[in-house]
This record gives structure tokens, sequence and C-alpha cells, in this order.
């Protein structure tokens, strides 16, 4: 089905409609599949032209993929500072946080995963969700904070 809508200066726009969340981040180019399975058809004036699309299972298995891969990243920038401060401005724990909300999930699956011995995700976790449910007892108590945002996330609909 083409939607044409019609602008001020009479041009018209025609367009598919595809339903797609897109995630995108400059600092992280995701491989492109041999064929987009999307295309949205575009005239603007008299040119037609076409955007690729993928599909949002390809964006969310490529977003997977740079998260695991900035994880690595982090662990051997770091290296084995006892530092906080030193282990959230590497630049791949940046890049991590620069993904945005949608890497919550993420973050909490891999923190779960990390069982009794928690990384320092927490200053992430309340960057991207806008909240620190940990309290002061349980401050500096990994295993705490880690089970605390674990409560958190899942009373809050997260899925992981």
């Amino acid at each position: 089905m083409l939607l044409t809508e019609q602008t001020k200066s009479g041009c018209s726009i025609t367009q598919t409609p595809v339903p797609i969340d897109l995630w995108w981040s400059p600092q992280l180019q995701a491989p492109e599949p041999a064929e987009p399975k999307y295309l949205l058809d575009c005239v603007y004036g008299f040119v037609p032209f076409q955007v690729e699309l993928f599909s949002p299972e390809e964006i969310l298995i490529d977003q997977a993929a740079a998260f695991a891969s900035l994880v690595s990243e982090w662990h051997r920038e770091r290296g084995a500072t006892s530092s906080i401060t030193d282990m959230v401005l590497c630049p791949a724990y940046q890049k991590i946080v620069g993904m945005g909300p949608k890497v919550i999930e993420l973050i909490l699956a891999q923190l779960e995963s990390e069982g009794d011995n928690p990384d320092h995700w927490f200053w992430a976790l309340q960057v991207l969700s806008g909240t620190n449910p940990v309290s002061e007892e349980e401050e500096g108590n990994l295993r705490k904070m880690a089970k605390t945002w674990l409560r958190w996330a899942a009373a809050n609909g997260y899925i992981w």
C-alpha cells in the first residue's frame, strides 16, 4: 500500500509504510545483511528513491552483537583497575551508554549472568533508566546492588 502526501510546495511524497523501530549509533556500525528485508519507496518532487531498512529482529541481533563486542572491549580497556571512575570513563563503556535505553535489557542480562561476581553496570543503569533503586545500606555491596537492580527491573516490566 502506498501513501501519498502533498506538501505545501506542491511536491508529493509517496512511501510504503513499514512498522519498524530503528536503532542507530554513530559509534557502532552494524553489519549489513546481503539484501535488505524492507524497502521504503519515496518520491520527493519528481525524484524517486528507495531507503533500505532492516527487520527489527536483525537490528536486535546487531545490537546484541555490538553490545557483546563492547563488553569485551571494555574489559580489555580497563584492565585490573579498582577505580569505578576509570571503569565508567572507558570509551567502550561510554559507547554502551551511548546505545541508549534499549540496551538496558542487555545490561540486565549481562548483570544476571555474572551471578555472585557482578560487574560495575550500576552507573550505566542509573544513567539510562533515570533512577537508582539501590539504598545507601546496599551501596558498595555489588551482590546486593545487582539483586536490587534486577528486582527493580522485573517490577518495572523489563524482560531480558
